[in-house]
Parts: C-alpha cells; structure tokens; sequence
C-alpha cells in the first residue's frame, strides 16, 4: 500500500521558523525584563526587551493555528490522535525529569514528580500539555469541523473572540470568573487551533 504524501506547504514551513524564532525571543526578553528590576540591565534595554516581547506573543497563537490548518482537515483517525497523544506524553514525562534533575542538582529545588499531571516542573512545559488537550479532542473537531458551513465557522470564531474578550476584561477589572466560559476558559488555545 502507497501513502500520499502531502505536498509541503511552504509558506506554514517558512511561519514556524518565524515562531521559533519568535519563543526564543519571548525568553530572552524574559531574560531582560528580569534584568531590569535588578538593576543589570539599562533603561533602553529594558524597552527594547518589552516591545520584542510583546512582539512575540503572537509565536504561540502561531503554532495552534499551524497544527489545527495542518490537522483538522486530516482524514479522521482515532488510533492516529492517540499516537500523537502517547508521543506527547512521552515528551512531557522525559522533559519533565530532565528537569526535574537539573531542578534538583542546580537550582536546589524539589519536585513532587507525582503533580507531574497538574503542575509542570518547569512553567514553559505548559504547551505540552495543552497540545495533549487538543490531540484528545481532534477526532471530535474534525468531525465537527469537516463540511461546517462558513456561517457556522464564521459564528464559532466570533463566539470564541466574544468570550475570549469578556473574559480578559473581567480579568482586568478582577471579577473572578465562577465558571469557565465555554471555547475559553482553560482551553481558549481551541479558537486558535
């Protein structure tokens, strides 16, 4: 049996190379903004190191849309999704204790490995777990998603964007939100994807 291989589309190539470069902006900038409260780092620095990270928010958002174009149109596979699920739970453990190492040998730091599931050993680690989140979902959204009219496509941004904007404004003003909105709450990187 022959697999098609689907052709390259060079343009999502050439915007994940833009992204990475992008998150690893975002953490040198970390770097920076840090640098500044400590006195290490000068004044032009400091705003150089704010705009190239506000900048580079946007890599993230980036990854989600990629993965979804890449994936959502997929042929629908279930046993595929949950390979994907394994690989990344695979990823996710091995990180998780190589860090969990350094952590512990370098940082002096200590780890309860049992809130692997709950709390990431290291923050950034925090997209693996919600790309585990939407390789659980991805049968059900190409299911959702394969012949959804453009209306309905159209209203399930606009209810996303709707609820995504609420909820950052509630969080402005500091009114907690007692449910989780629908297409937000702990999985707003759905709209995205």
């Amino acid at each position: 049996i022959y697999k098609v291989k689907r052709e390259k589309n060079y343009n999502l190539e050439l915007l994940r190379v833009v992204a990475c470069f992008m998150v690893v902006t975002i953490h040198v900038a970390n770097y920076y903004s840090r640098g500044y409260g400590l006195g290490e780092v000068n004044l032009p620095s400091y705003i150089f190191s704010v705009i190239t990270n506000v900048i580079s928010r946007i890599s993230v958002p980036i990854f989600f849309m990629i993965s979804g174009s890449l994936l959502v149109n997929e042929t629908l596979l279930v046993k595929k999704s949950l390979r994907r699920v394994g690989n990344t739970l695979w990823s996710l453990v091995v990180w998780s204790a190589i860090y969990y190492v350094w952590n512990y040998v370098y940082r002096d730091r200590v780890y309860d490995f049992r809130l692997i599931f709950s709390e990431p050993v290291k923050a950034h680690l925090w997209f693996l777990y919600a790309i585990i989140g939407m390789y659980l979902v991805l049968p059900f959204l190409q299911n959702m998603f394969k012949d959804m009219q453009d209306i309905l496509m159209r209203y399930f941004a606009a209810l996303w964007f709707l609820f995504l904007t609420i909820e950052y404004v509630l969080g402005l003003c500091e009114i907690p939100v007692a449910y989780n909105i629908p297409l937000v709450g702990n999985s707003c990187y759905l709209g995205y994807f």
